[in-house]
């Protein structure tokens, strides 16, 4: 258990949306991205970068998003 933050980014590095923020119970979870930045448009097909950061680690996955 513990905070997380699980974001995706363009790769310019700006933040698009926030998945999941905040205390998380420990154990398997699932989280869908619906290609809809924070202020719910649709991001164009391309490169994303999802990044999952918590109190004692980092963690990033490329995307590649195509229509």
């Amino acid at each position: 258990p513990g905070e997380v933050d699980l974001a995706v980014y363009s790769v310019s590095g700006e933040r698009l949306r926030t998945l999941l923020g905040g205390p998380v119970a420990a154990g398997e979870h699932q989280v869908a991205w619906d290609r809809r930045d924070a202020a719910g448009r649709r991001v164009p097909s391309g490169v994303y970068v999802l990044r999952l950061a918590s109190e004692h680690w980092t963690a990033s996955q490329k995307l590649l998003c195509i229509d």
